[in-house]
């Protein structure tokens, strides 16, 4: 089978199609992370870090404020959006150690006494514990930088509309439209260029005839 080389221009036109794969490749991966799943990790690794005091020692004179942290920590936080932060499935790997996590902490908080630190001696059993490890060894894959979770609570604070710009909405939507418009515009550049040289190499030949 012949092998036709790469001309200067075919060079030129692959770093062209290159440039423009890294180019909508990048803006894609900006509006990959969501400044909800920072906070989301981060109130997970907070979670954690509270019940491994608690399973080192739960001090007397902090648990009740340990507790209540802890609650607030996870009121309202839901399977769906935890999983949605570690990217996990509910049922296998990760996911579910997650899940069960979830789970362990709404028991711990349902048992606790906050004026005693020994009612949730009980609680972290064998199994509960192996889970906390865990979730430990995910967390450090996980967590964000504290300039993300600055600005993941920044966005929260934000009014509705301007959240849309800054998590993913309508600012990166536009560049990405506009990436397609530019790779669509240097492909055409190329197939005129092409058809340009073909024409030119095929006059040339005809000259020499």
């Amino acid at each position: 089978m012949r092998e036709f080389p790469l001309t200067a221009d075919g060079e030129s036109t692959m770093r062209q199609i290159l440039t423009v794969f890294i180019f909508v490749g990048a803006l894609l991966g900006v509006t990959q992370p969501a400044s909800a799943d920072c906070l989301v990790r981060s109130k997970l690794d907070q979670m954690h870090q509270l019940q491994m005091r608690m399973v080192r020692n739960a001090n007397a004179l902090f648990f009740g404020d340990e507790i209540r942290r802890l609650r607030l920590l996870s009121d309202g936080l839901g399977t769906p959006e935890v999983l949605r932060a570690v990217g996990g499935n509910r049922w296998i790997g990760h996911g579910a150690t997650f899940r069960q996590f979830l789970d362990n902490t709404n028991r711990l908080l349902v048992r606790a006494s906050l004026d005693d630190p020994q009612s949730v001696r009980p609680h972290f059993n064998t199994k509960t514990q192996q889970n906390l490890q865990a979730i430990g060894v995910h967390m450090n894959g996980l967590r964000c930088t504290t300039a993300q979770i600055n600005g993941a609570r920044v966005a929260a604070s934000l009014p509705q509309a301007a959240k849309l710009d800054t998590s993913g909405g309508f600012i990166p939507r536009a560049l990405i439209i506009a990436a397609i418009l530019l790779f669509g515009l240097v492909i055409l550049s190329i197939a005129i260029g092409a058809r340009t040289i073909h024409q030119r190499d095929k006059g040339k030949r005809f000259t020499l005839n």
